[in-house]
C-alpha cells in the first residue's frame, strides 16, 4: 500500500494556541458619531491613513499589550499629541475575570469596535467580560452620563432550598433587631428598616450565587485548555501521531459518508477516535495545490492584514501564552486563512515549550525547511524566539514579492530572495520587490516599511533581530523608528543549494543528524521527543 500523507487536527489542540477562541459576549456598543466640544474636524469621523488613525492603531496596540499585565484589570493610555489627533483610550475588565480572559476580550474588542463603528473618533463597547472606550477628547477622570445600559442578572440560585433557609435566617435576624430598638425622634421605623434591608440582602445573595456559577464555568473552561508537558516538548494526547490503521478506523476507511469538505490540498473527513474524541482528518490528494486564480484576491490591504495577523500570533506564542512557545517551522504553508482572510498559525509538530525564564535551547536533531531556518539553528542547533523572528522575516518578503524563498531566481546577480531584497533596499528601490500582480494598488510607505522590518528580522546576528513585540509595534506605529539592518544571513550562497549543504556539513556535531525539506514539507521525528 502506498504511503499517504495525513494531517490530524484535534479541536482542543487548536484552541491551545489561540487559533480558535470563543468571542466575548457583546452587551452594547455606542458609536459617538458627533464630536462634542470641538469644530476642528468633521463631526465624529476620521479619514483613512490620517494621523488620528495612526494614533488609534498605536493606542489599540498598547492597550492589547498591557491587558496581560494589568493586575487590577484596568489600564489607560494616550497616543499622539496635539488636538484633534490625540487618541485617548482605556479598558476595564470585570473583577472576577481571569487575566487571560481579560486579555482575549481586550484584543478582540480593538478589532470589533473598528468594524462596528467604522471611522468613528469615539466609541464605547461593552462585553460581559470587559469594556473598551476611546475618544479624541480626554475621557480620564470625566463622568459620562450621556448614555446608560441596564444589565439584568439572568442567573438563578443553584440550591433554592438552601437559599430560602439562609434568606429566612437573615430576615428573622433583621426583624428581631428592628423590633428591639425604638425609632426615636427622626429615626427609621421597623417597617422602613425591613424595606431597606430585605432588597439589599436579596441582591447580595443573587450576586454571590451568580459569582459562584461564573467561577465554576471559568475553572471548567481553563482546565479543559490546560496541557501537560514533558521536558520542553509538547506532549498532549492530541499532539501524538496516529498510525494509518487508527485513522482508517476512525473515518470508516475514508468513507464518503464521513466526508465534510474539499480543499485545495484534498478532502477532509470526520473521524471518531477510540477514546470518543472527534477529529477532522485531511487526506492529501496526489495533485494537491491551490487554484492560482485565488492569488488575485490577495491585494495589498489583505497582505498587510495577514502580515499583522502573523506577527500578533507569534507575539502571543512568545510572550502572552502561559508558557513560551517556539514554533520552529514558521513558513507560508503553515499559515492558514479563514473566510475573512484572517491569518491562523498551524502545524505545531516541531514546536518547543519554554519556561518564562528560558530564552534558548539546543538540539542535535535539526529539522525544518530550507530558506526559513535561521543560520544559528542550522549550523549549531541553537533555537530561540529569534529563530522564529528570522522565519517571520522570510515570510514577509515572500508575501510582498509573491515569490517562494526556495524557487526564487533573478537574472541580475541576486542569488536568493534575501539577497535581492537587500540589494533593492540598499539602492533605494524596495518597491521593485512588489508582486507585479498588485499593480499600483498599494501604499508605498507601508511596503517600504515592511521590507525594512523584514530585513531587520533576517539579520545574521540573532541579538540584532527585533523581538516580535517590537515588530508588532513597528507595524502599528509609524512613530516607532527603525534601525539600519545588517546584511541578511546566507548572503551570496547560491539559491540555498550545494554551498549551503556544504556549510552545514562542516559542523560535525550536527551533520549526521540534520534533516532538511527542499519541497516545503515539514519533516518531523517519527518517535516521541
Amino acid at each position: 500500500m502506498p504511503r499517504k500523507a495525513l494531517f490530524v487536527y484535534a479541536i482542543p489542540l487548536l484552541s491551545l494556541f489561540a487559533v480558535i477562541k470563543a468571542d466575548p459576549t457583546l452587551i452594547s456598543v455606542d458609536c459617538q458619531n458627533a464630536t462634542v466640544g470641538t469644530t476642528l474636524d468633521p463631526p465624529g469621523t476620521y479619514a483613512p491613513n490620517s494621523t488620528y488613525q495612526t494614533n488609534l492603531n498605536t493606542l489599540f496596540s498598547v492597550l492589547s499589550s498591557n491587558s496581560n499585565n494589568a493586575s487590577n484589570g484596568f489600564y489607560n493610555f494616550t497616543a499622539g499629541s496635539g488636538q484633534p489627533d490625540v487618541a485617548y483610550g482605556l479598558f476595564l475588565c470585570r473583577g472576577d475575570v481571569a487575566t487571560a480572559a481579560c486579555r482575549d476580550c481586550v484584543e478582540y474588542a480593538t478589532g470589533d469596535v473598528v468594524e462596528r463603528c467604522p471611522w468613528s473618533k469615539g466609541a464605547t463597547i461593552w462585553y460581559d467580560e470587559c469594556l473598551l472606550r476611546y475618544s479624541n477628547q480626554s475621557i480620564f477622570a470625566a463622568v459620562e452620563t450621556r448614555w446608560w445600559v441596564v444589565l439584568p442578572n439572568p442567573k438563578s440560585v443553584t440550591d433554592a432550598t438552601r437559599f430560602t433557609e439562609v434568606l429566612g435566617q437573615v430576615m428573622a435576624d433583621v426583624a428581631n433587631r428592628a423590633s428591639s430598638n425604638d425609632s426615636g425622634n427622626g429615626g427609621l421605623s421597623s417597617q422602613q428598616i425591613i424595606a431597606i434591608v430585605v432588597p439589599i440582602c436579596v441582591a447580595i445573595m443573587l450576586f454571590i450565587a451568580g459569582f459562584c456559577i461564573l467561577t465554576r464555568r471559568a475553572k471548567k473552561k481553563y482546565n479543559s485548555l490546560r496541557e501537560d508537558t514533558v521536558g520542553d516538548d509538547i506532549s498532549t494526547v492530541q499532539s501524538l501521531q496516529y498510525d494509518l490503521g487508527t485513522i482508517q478506523a476512525a473515518t470508516n476507511n475514508f468513507s464518503n459518508d464521513n466526508k465534510i469538505g474539499e480543499g485545495g490540498f484534498g478532502a477532509v473527513y470526520k473521524g471518531l477516535l477510540p477514546d470518543g474524541q472527534e477529529v477532522a482528518v485531511k487526506r492529501l490528494s496526489r495533485n494537491s495545490g491551490q487554484d492560482p486564480l485565488e492569488q488575485a484576491k490577495l491585494d495589498w490591504l489583505r497582505r498587510y492584514k495577514i502580515i499583522g495577523g502573523i506577527a500578533r500570533g507569534m507575539l502571543y506564542l512568545h510572550e502572552d501564552s502561559r508558557l513560551r512557545i517556539i514554533h520552529r517551522d514558521l513558513k507560508a504553508s503553515n499559515i492558514l486563512l479563514d473566510g475573512d482572510m484572517n491569518a491562523k498559525i498551524s502545524d505545531f509538530g516541531m514546536a518547543r515549550i519554554f519556561g518564562v525564564d528560558q530564552t534558548q535551547g539546543n538540539t542535535s536533531q535539526v529539522v525544518g525547511t530550507f530558506g526559513y531556518m535561521s543560520p544559528e539553528y542550522v549550523m549549531r542547533g541553537q533555537f530561540s524566539v529569534k529563530s522564529d523572528v528570522f522565519s517571520f522575516g522570510v515570510l514577509v518578503l515572500e508575501i510582498i514579492s509573491g515569490k517562494k524563498i526556495n524557487n526564487f531566481y533573478q537574472s541580475d546577480g541576486a542569488a536568493d530572495l534575501l539577497s535581492y531584497a537587500w540589494k533593492l533596499w540598499r539602492e533605494g528601490t524596495s518597491l521593485n520587490l512588489m508582486d507585479p500582480i498588485l499593480g499600483g494598488s498599494y501604499s508605498r510607505n507601508e511596503v517600504t516599511r515592511c521590507v525594512h522590518i523584514a530585513l531587520l528580522c533576517v539579520q545574521d546576528d540573532p541579538d540584532a533581530r527585533p523581538s516580535m513585540a517590537t515588530v508588532v509595534l513597528m507595524l502599528n506605529s509609524y512613530s516607532a523608528s527603525l534601525s539600519l539592518p545588517q546584511q541578511p544571513a546566507f548572503l551570496g550562497r547560491s539559491r540555498m543549494g550545494s554551498n549551503f549543504r556544504k556549510a552545514v556539513e562542516l559542523d560535525e556535531s550536527v551533520s549526521n543528524s540534520t534533516q532538511f525539506s527542499v519541497n516545503e514539507v515539514s519533516i518531523t521525528e517519527l518517535c516521541p521527543r
